[in-house]
């Protein structure tokens, strides 16, 4: 007899997912509101139709997260309408792959890779953070990946984007 029980953790949590609308932020969202989670998205472009059609539960705000005004609505969006933040998914993130000899036709899209990645997710973690501590819990997942540990030929910007986003969780979990 199998004595390992397994427990849905998601099952009515709030979870705040930036970049919602495409990519792993949306399949985050759907899986999380199949698991009986309460999925805010938050996103610049809006799928909680697909969500609810699957019998999940989601909301949507308009965010852009490389504005902070609109990542602190997205937070007060997602307490005003649940009551409370969960979970907080920094998803959001752009990839512009450019040698540095592209610099003159690539510095817009590394300047907006900049502003998603590092502002976005700082931006995140400020919004929600005083709701979690006064929840007295809460948890905080921002998406790096494995670029951000090595420099890649063509990917200088990004690799830095996905560094710092490491380091903003490892230093909020030192300091949690």
């Amino acid at each position: 007899m199998n004595s390992y029980r397994t427990e849905n953790y998601i099952k009515d949590k709030v979870i705040v997912i930036t970049g919602a609308s495409s990519g792993f932020g949306k399949e985050t969202a759907k899986k999380a509101a199949e698991l009986g989670g309460k999925v805010v998205l938050a996103a610049r472009r809006e799928i909680t139709q697909e969500i609810r059609e699957s019998g999940g539960e989601a909301s949507y705000i308009k965010t852009d997260v490389r504005v902070k005004d609109q990542v602190n609505a997205m937070a007060k969006f997602a307490v005003d309408t649940y009551g409370r933040i969960d979970v907080l998914v920094n998803d959001a993130g752009t990839m512009p792959l450019a040698y540095y000899s592209e610099h003159a036709i690539a510095m817009e899209a590394w300047e907006q890779s900049i502003a998603t990645a590092i502002n976005g997710t700082l931006y995140g973690i400020a919004a929600v953070y005083d709701q979690m501590i006064e929840q007295g819990q809460g948890h905080i997942v921002n998406i790096s990946s494995i670029l951000g540990n090595y420099p890649v030929s063509g990917c200088g910007v990004y690799n830095v984007t996905k560094a710092a986003v490491r380091m903003l969780g490892d230093s909020l979990r030192v300091e949690s």
